[in-house]
């Protein structure tokens, strides 16, 4: 009896091709970024928010783009959407995504600024 050999193949797919639903400013909502305070040593900023998907099998990250705009205040990020393999329902889901990076000084982002179609600027505020 022969071997059986399989093979899974992830498909990416880009911010635009995301089901048919990327560009659409209502396909992203409740993000907030939010930094750390002095005294703590280490500082970090933090970006959540969720994204409308068609199906639930579409897993969603939120990664730094290069390079980045003239405006070193401003953090850009990119929606980026995988694919997983298999029969998945046509189904709008709300999925979480988030970033964290730390940064070198207190104020070092006033802004991010999330490349979907038409984007989504958010103001930097501080954590409570």
């Amino acid at each position: 009896m022969g071997a059986i050999s399989m093979s899974v193949e992830f498909r990416e797919m880009s911010a635009g091709l995301s089901a048919d639903i990327s560009g659409e400013r209502d396909s992203l909502r409740n993000f907030v970024a939010i930094q750390d305070v002095p005294p703590q040593k280490t500082l970090f900023i933090s970006v959540t928010g969720s994204v409308l998907v068609s199906n639930p099998g579409i897993d969603v990250t939120l990664n730094y783009t290069e390079p980045q705009g003239i405006n070193s205040k401003i953090l850009i990020l990119e929606i980026d959407f995988l694919q997983r393999p298999g029969m998945w329902p046509q189904m709008l889901r709300w999925k979480t995504v988030s970033y964290v990076q730390m940064i070198h000084e207190y104020g070092q982002y006033e802004s991010v600024y999330i490349r979907n179609g038409n984007g989504l600027s958010i103001e930097v505020t501080d954590r409570s």
